[in-house]
């Protein structure tokens, strides 16, 4: 091994002896997850690790460590707000009941058949328009103008109820 190489390996074997404890503190005041938190001690320490040629001439390179750590955790932290995990438990698995008695008496008495059978498959069924347009043998342009035809007349027919 080289001593420029050996340089930076001891550099780096330095500054995770001296920081990495109060790194991963840092992180996890930030983020308090303490999982995260060890994968943010990481990246910064594989961004140290990117970057020692330029790192290892800072007077402070430590200051760099936390600052780059700062800025991860407080990314992370904003994800993890935006979008929050909600545990299994909390999630209804029971189906949802979602047919309104007067769209669906709409449905079976007012519209045509086709537009019946096509807004069945769609909404009832989940069927993408391709499927349908495959399984009634029409184009899937023609198809997602009936579905939407077929939109309009339903719509019409729920603001005359």
């Amino acid at each position: 091994m080289t001593q420029e190489r050996q340089n930076k390996t001891r550099f780096f074997e330095e500054m995770y002896l001296n920081h990495s404890e109060q790194l991963f503190r840092l992180a996890n005041a930030i983020v308090h997850n303490p999982d995260i938190a060890h994968e943010i001690v990481n990246e910064a320490y594989l961004a140290l690790w990117a970057h020692i040629e330029i790192i290892i001439t800072y007077d402070s390179p430590q200051t760099w460590l936390f600052s780059i750590l700062k800025r991860r955790a407080i990314d992370e932290w904003r994800k993890l707000t935006a979008h929050p995990e909600i545990p299994l438990e909390m999630v209804k698995t029971e189906p949802v009941q979602q047919e309104m008695p007067l769209v669906r008496k709409i449905i079976l008495k007012d519209l045509p058949d086709d537009d019946r059978e096509l807004l069945s498959l769609r909404y009832e069924q989940g069927l993408s328009p391709d499927e349908i347009a495959a399984r009634l043998q029409i184009s899937s342009t023609a198809c997602r103008k009936r579905i939407s035809r077929a939109k309009r007349r339903c719509a019409k027919l729920l603001e005359e109820e």
